[in-house]
């Protein structure tokens, strides 16, 4: 599998990525992530982390949402991880109430099983 997300409104170029998939893509709509911020006047960084919806973004139409998906792969360097991809424009996050832009999500094997719903860790097989 050849990942591709091309420049546009939602995100930045993702140069070609050949993949090795290892599952099926399963469809999720919710991810745990690690949130960091600095309070105003602080140097400080506070680190969080907690659950947000994800979906995919499409072109259609100047762009639409579409499902997200989990898939279990190995990168070219031999990695073994979860890919977290939506449509031809990426995927976006609701986090604090703000729509947040990727293009795709890595979640390696070890976090995994914390970052991800319990049912959709299943059926990667982990």
């Amino acid at each position: 599998m050849i990942f591709r997300v091309e420049r546009n409104a939602n995100c930045i170029d993702l140069e070609p990525t050949e993949l090795r998939e290892v599952s099926s893509p399963e469809e999720i709509s919710r991810i745990r992530i690690r949130w960091k911020t600095m309070a105003e006047g602080s140097e400080d960084l506070t680190e969080e982390y907690f659950w947000v919806d994800i979906w995919g973004w499409s072109s259609a139409e100047g762009g639409t949402p579409s499902p997200a998906f989990a898939l279990r792969d190995v990168d070219p360097d031999g990695d073994e991880g979860i890919i977290v991809y939506g449509g031809d424009w990426g995927v976006k996050l609701l986090v604090r109430d703000e729509e947040i832009v990727r293009n795709v999500l890595w979640v390696g094997l070890d976090l995994a099983r914390d970052s991800l719903p319990p049912d959709v860790v299943e059926r990667l097989g982990l």
